[in-house]
């Protein structure tokens, strides 16, 4: 699934094709999309949204904020979602994440359209488990998403071993759970980040975390 660097790299593409200030024109769900919506219906969704000019996208995390002069969609892609533009692929940018629908795109698998002035976006999701949610007058910063989130990777915030130590005196939690936990930072870890970061710090996943010693943790810190 896409973690917190890809989710970046899907918003540099969107970006980078110039879909930011420009006014989306229509909506339309297809092939059981209107499952992804999460607490507003297909019709509530298209009458807020059509007309708005989509003024950002920001990213935290896993989560995707396309921020529109009318609110904010909320998209957190989670194991197989992912926005294309027509005719515009991703050339070798997200060639490491072998389960999304990059190249061999299915029209079955086409969730929903937006349709911009000069732009198409179409979502697929070969599974359907993406959430998409709309927060009318919010900017990203004001979602309970965004705000419940720690911060990210890209950040670069990490504790002290005292502030580390403090934050998990209480927790029964093994080491891979803690960097899964996306309340703490940095969050934005999925299963194969948390994989690769404890294979680099030489640290046994099933490790509790508050037997993590002052050496593991700096091995950890430096395998970001």
């Amino acid at each position: 699934m896409p973690e917190c660097y890809e989710v970046k790299r899907i918003a540099d593409y969107l970006i980078g094709n110039g879909l930011v200030n420009q006014r989306l024109g229509s909506i339309r769900f297809m092939n059981s999309g209107n499952r992804i919506l999460s607490g507003i219906e297909e019709v509530s969704l298209s009458n807020k949204l059509i007309n708005s000019q989509l003024q950002s996208i920001q990213v935290k995390a896993k989560y995707t904020g396309f921020t529109f002069s009318s609110g904010t969609v909320i998209m957190h892609y989670r194991f197989t979602g992912i926005p294309h533009l027509r005719n515009i692929d991703y050339g070798n940018a997200l060639h490491s994440i072998y389960s999304l629908p990059i190249t061999t795109k299915k029209e079955e698998h086409c969730r929903f359209v937006w349709q911009f002035d000069n732009h198409q976006l179409e979502f697929y999701d070969t599974r359907c488990l993406s959430k998409l949610y709309f927060y009318q007058n919010y900017q990203f910063e004001e979602t309970p998403q965004y705000q419940s989130l720690a911060p990210d990777l890209r950040q670069g915030q990490f504790l002290s071993y005292t502030e580390f130590k403090d934050d998990t005196r209480r927790l029964s939690m093994n080491i891979k759970t803690w960097l899964l936990d996306q309340t703490r930072s940095p969050s934005g870890i999925g299963n194969y980040l948390a994989c690769e970061i404890l294979f680099l710090a030489k640290l046994n996943p099933f490790i509790k975390v508050d037997h993590i010693s002052h050496r593991q943790y700096n091995r950890l810190i430096q395998s970001f």
